[in-house]
């Protein structure tokens, strides 16, 4: 699957040593552009949706918290530490699965203009700025809460 998969999201293979997803924009424009899988430069609920199906192992249309956790993990398990802090984002309704429900509220979400279209620069703002929040996670040397810069 693509990188979406990975961390949703993370992608890149990393060994436990070399987790430093900082600088947060870079990781995170890296995430759009392994993920807009028709290169438009929007990031599509349909590919959002595409995204989860690697998590389904048991092909039931919903995702489990252990399911995410497992495929995320068995891609790198040193992501470990961010897989209950993202599920608990993404499930929105807060009913312990992730559904069509959950997706199209992610979805809304990330666009920021309520414009019905995940621009790149949406994407990219909403993933700088969940990856510096859950910095303390990942990062236990980190100060909390963290900076707020943005380039």
């Amino acid at each position: 699957m693509y990188a979406l998969v990975v961390f949703l999201l993370l992608g890149v293979s990393l060994s436990l040593a070399d987790v430093n997803l900082r600088p947060y924009n870079v990781t995170a424009q890296n995430l759009f552009d392994n993920n807009d899988l028709d290169k438009d430069k929007e990031f599509s609920l349909a590919e959002l949706k595409f995204s989860f199906q690697g998590y389904d192992s048991d092909f039931d249309g919903v995702v489990s918290r252990e399911e995410y956790t497992t495929y995320t993990t068995h891609q790198n398990p040193a992501l470990f530490i961010l897989t209950h802090a993202l599920y608990d984002i993404y499930d929105s309704d807060k009913d312990g699965v992730l559904t069509e429900y959950d997706y199209d509220q992610l979805y809304k979400l990330w666009d920021a203009n309520e414009n019905n279209v995940v621009s790149e620069p949406e994407f990219v703002h909403w993933w700088t700025v969940t990856l510096e929040s859950l910095d303390h996670l990942h990062h236990p040397d980190a100060t909390f809460p963290p900076s707020r810069v943005h380039k």
